[in-house]
């Protein structure tokens, strides 16, 4: 044990100045005696000196250098911590402080907005601003403040910013304590879930499936954009290197057939489709070929490829641009498709989807990326066919669809007023579907509505009355979805086209014999609009 600790010492002592393992003491005011003991002592291990809590300011100039001194002779870089940077932002005086720092003799300076909120622009001209200084510059993301939730997206994209505009080393705020803090909780233990939206659910399980596995990729139009995807797939490139991240051109069979191609080599390629709507100039390649390769070849091959697509509403694209063709491939065996509408199972059902042998279509409508929810910080699957009763319910059961079972729940909170109960059930998996959850449920309410995302005709409503009418008895069945007409350009049409929490309740009250001239006063559906487009 003393010859690997000696060798260890060494090893350190010979990477010295380190990129890595990076060994840094927080200096709450040390005494210049105590400062040369620790520097003679243990010099050799460590990498940086912070003097914390504002304590630079607190002692003489001449003090001040002398420790400074001490430091840099010694090949440590030392620093006053952050908040005094927060302090000068605030007074305005932040030119005149990385002066200060400077000019004192200081090697690093600390960039920070744990305390006081500081203008992104800001930020990133101090920190050029410090380097341009001749300092090295150190950045801290994250909020001091217990109450204050900062989605790991964010983090990473601050994480970037500050390293793409000069910081050598950025730090994630966990507080000295370690407790009720950033990723803590108030034992210290990371916390298990946090909130954040759909888009960021999509965003972490991606982030997280290609730091386990190096042959995940993602690619697609529009896939390195700024915004990347509605935050689904932001600076993945930057994170991962742009061979694991790549935009693509408008060539769907032909991208297709490439990530298919990777699949049966060996990698799991996650494609990414602004439209749903566009799949079908891919159709041949996912029917012919993903479907059918591990079928044909008696399972000795597979073909691991993720398609994710967007379908929805949006601002009036109207008929080529807002379609739901989730049934197309739900009629097609060999390739599975979910469906996720909470950010948690949006999480867990990516995950699954990747780690899944067979291509899976992975469907998210636009307006839920920006809806918000529980999601756990660890990895973690939900499983293809089991759905989920997200409200119980005693007179009817309403089966949604992605973003009807939103209008779903809003549907049964105004079926209250009539004295209607509601149970809402999301299938999450459309292919293999969880038959039995809604059996359970409609064999106790004795009525069944469907809302489907797409036509009704041969659709996902056609599938789950079909098998309710086969398997339950005396089940009173109807669905509410697309009228056999293109999707509708200007939103008054698309008012009366789409399925909505009025038409639905509406729908749901006659079923259950209430008043047939009865109308709910009709819910503001926010995300469609706030909805800014995919970019």
């Amino acid at each position: 044990m003393t010859y690997w600790l000696q060798k260890l010492a060494q090893d350190r002592i010979k990477k010295k100045p380190r990129s890595s393992g990076i060994t840094m003491m927080l200096d709450r005011c040390l005494g210049l005696g105590g400062t040369e003991d620790l520097i003679h002592m243990a010099g050799e291990y460590l990498d940086q000196i912070k003097l914390s809590f504002g304590t630079a300011v607190l002692v003489s100039e001449t003090f001040l250098r002398t420790k400074i001194d001490l430091a840099i002779n010694s090949g440590i870089d030392i620093y006053p911590g952050g908040t005094l940077m927060e302090i000068a932002y605030q007074q305005q005086e932040d030119i005149q402080y990385i002066n200060w720092v400077k000019n004192l003799g200081f090697s690093m300076i600390e960039i920070s907005d744990g305390i006081f909120n500081i203008d992104r622009k800001k930020r990133s001209d101090t920190i050029k601003r410090s380097k341009d200084a001749g300092l090295k510059v150190i950045t801290e993301v994250g909020a001091k403040d217990s109450e204050v939730e900062i989605p790991i997206s964010q983090i990473c994209e601050d994480i970037i910013l500050d390293l793409d505009h000069g910081a050598e080393k950025v730090i994630i705020e966990g507080r000295e304590s370690g407790k009720n803090i950033g990723v803590y909780d108030n034992e210290g233990n990371i916390l298990d879930k946090k909130v954040i939206n759909y888009g960021e659910a999509i965003y972490e399980a991606t982030f997280q499936e290609m730091a386990k596995d190096d042959n995940v990729f993602v690619f697609g139009l529009g896939v390195d954009d700024p915004k990347g995807h509605y935050g689904t797939t932001k600076d993945l490139h930057k994170i991962y290197g742009k061979m694991r991240s790549f935009d693509t051109p408008l060539s769907e069979d032909g991208l297709t057939g490439i990530g298919i191609g990777a699949a049966l080599a060996g990698l799991r390629p996650i494609y990414v489709h602004q439209r749903m709507d566009f799949l079908l100039l891919c159709m041949n390649q996912l029917v012919n070929m993903a479907s059918k390769i591990r079928y044909i070849s008696s399972g000795e091959h597979s073909v691991p490829i993720v398609i994710r697509a967007a379908i929805g509403r949006s601002w009036g694209q109207g008929a080529q641009h807002s379609q739901a063709l989730q049934s197309y491939f739900m009629h097609i065996p060999g390739i599975k498709v979910i469906a996720p509408t909470t950010p948690h199972d949006a999480k867990g059902g990516l995950i699954a989807s990747i780690r899944d042998n067979n291509p899976v279509i992975f469907i998210e409508h636009r307006m839920l990326h920006k809806n918000a929810g529980y999601v756990p910080s660890e990895s973690y699957e939900i499983e293809f066919g089991k759905g989920r009763v997200l409200k119980e319910g005693n007179d009817i059961t309403i089966v949604g669809v992605s973003h009807t079972v939103e209008d779903s729940l809003r549907a049964a909170d105004l079926l209250k007023d009539v004295g209607v109960s509601a149970e809402v059930i999301d299938p999450i998996s459309l292919s293999p579907i969880d038959y039995e959850i809604i059996r359970k449920s409609v064999n106790k309410t004795k009525k069944l509505l469907v809302i489907d995302n797409g036509w009704t005709t041969c659709g996902f409503s056609s599938e789950i009355i079909a098998d309710i009418a086969i398997n339950c008895e005396n089940i009173k069945c109807e669905r509410v979805g697309f009228s056999d007409t293109p999707c509708p350009t200007t939103p008054v049409l698309e008012k009366y086209f789409y399925p909505n929490p009025t038409s639905i309740a509406i729908t749901a009250n006659k079923m259950c014999g209430g008043d047939v001239e009865w109308s709910p006063p009709e819910v503001i559906q926010h995300e469609i609009l706030s909805f800014k487009g995919p970019f």
